[in-house]
């Protein structure tokens, strides 16, 4: 069993803080979208499709006709007409039927993440996430000092047979995990999707072990290609089943400086999230926008707008690595989402590149940084702030780069 309880996250956070990257996708600390430097680090929304304008009419239309709601303290829940909006959206989207009392808005998904692992992990608890994962919430839990066990992915999604075996060596021990982590949509950072078999098999399991699935479902709506799936929670609520947490965001959607998602749970759960949230309801200013946004029926179409321009971006990206990555490199083709996954040849240390790629006007993150098993030959590139001619330049140098990394394995 892959047990990392004694060092989950430091190497993500010591790698990035080395660089002086921001863990956190959604950070725009350290990123200037004027930067001369090409950069395939950021989960972020393309900065030149803001819907700007939109928002401004809606912000514009909530204060002429709720202004006091949108300047005033909310409900805990979150601003009615924008959650029964997300309720619908999920519904026709994602197959969920997700009952008034089972959600409640959040300042973006990862207070959502913080809120329900505060409620659930008390610290040594044990949490099985997948290997890779998004750095931030490996940060996360480890900061409330779980246990975390890993269970590898492969091109179909999180390996059910492994889970299935640590699963078993748990209870072996006497442990029962918390909750089973999981992205399964275009995953961060590999880009793959958990099939559906494996999703009824997840659930199979979750009921098994008596705990708790935790779906991170950020890239849902960011489907390029290929035939939709049903949530985890959905397809848990056909079973008449309630062990399916769901959190999801308009910050990848939307607007990520609105900070907006939710947390879709059992109610018993839902009203203790509230119960400690106690924050006045999370930016009614936000929220009120937003729902007037959603309401004029402006989401779906820029979310088709998305869609194309985040496709046409994948695709240039796949064209430049078929191009100009040497053989015995591979990489993931996700069907929706950010991130594309590249595999180098063992031996190669993808961090040392960075200083290297750096002076050549590009970077990338080092999968380290989503790795808890010491694996240093892959990269994770995302493709969404960056456009097709920039993409097919950073990929040629990344190409020259490991090239040459390459030729000096040979060497040695």
């Amino acid at each position: 069993m892959t047990d990392v309880a004694t060092r989950a996250g430091d190497a993500p956070m010591d790698l990035l803080g080395a660089m002086g990257m921001a863990v956190r996708d959604a950070s725009v600390n350290d990123f200037d979208p004027n930067l001369t430097r090409i950069s395939f680090i950021y989960g972020l929304p393309d900065f030149n499709h803001l819907p700007t304008a939109a928002v401004a009419q809606a912000v514009q239309t909530a204060l002429q006709n709720e202004g006091a709601t949108a300047l005033q303290y909310g409900r805990v829940g979150g601003y009615p007409p924008l959650v029964n909006y997300i309720r619908a959206f999920l519904k026709r989207t994602q197959m969920m039927e997700v009952a008034e009392d089972a959600i409640l808005l959040t300042a973006g998904s990862t207070q959502a993440l913080a809120f329900v692992a505060q409620l659930l992990v008390d610290r040594g608890d044990t949490i099985i996430t997948e290997d890779p994962t998004w750095p931030g919430g490996v940060s996360l839990f480890n900061q409330i000092g779980a246990r975390l066990v890993t269970v590898p992915i492969d091109s179909d999604g999180m390996q059910i047979e492994a889970l299935a075996e640590r699963l078993a060596s748990l209870r072996a021990e006497g442990v029962r995990p918390k909750f089973i982590y999981t992205i399964p949509n275009f995953q961060n950072p590999v880009g793959v999707t958990l099939t559906l078999e494996r999703r009824q098999r997840l659930l199979d399991l979750a009921e098994e072990y008596n705990t708790f699935v935790f779906e991170d479902d950020a890239y849902n709506a960011l489907r390029f290609e290929g035939a939709p799936l049903p949530a985890l929670y959905a397809l848990n609520a056909e079973r008449g089943g309630n062990r399916v947490i769901t959190i999801g965001t308009l910050s990848k959607t939307l607007a990520a400086g609105m900070r907006l998602g939710w947390v879709v749970a059992p109610p018993a759960l839902i009203r203790k999230i509230g119960g400690i949230k106690g924050d006045g309801g999370v930016s009614p200013f936000s929220a009120t926008a937003a729902a007037e946004f959603c309401l004029a029926g402006n989401l779906e179409p820029h979310i088709e707008t998305l869609k194309a321009l985040y496709r046409g971006r994948r695709d240039a990206m796949a064209a430049a690595l078929s191009e100009y990555m040497p053989e015995g490199v591979t990489w993931t083709q996700p069907e929706g989402g950010f991130f594309m996954w590249v595999t180098v040849p063992e031996g190669i240390n993808t961090g040392a590149l960075l200083p290297q790629a750096m002076q050549d006007g590009f970077d990338f993150l080092p999968g380290a940084a989503c790795r808890f098993d010491g694996r240093t030959n892959e990269i994770r590139l995302s493709f969404s702030v960056v456009d097709e001619e920039q993409i097919r330049v950073g990929i040629a140098k990344l190409g020259r780069l490991i090239h040459r990394a390459m030729a000096g394995q040979r060497e040695d």
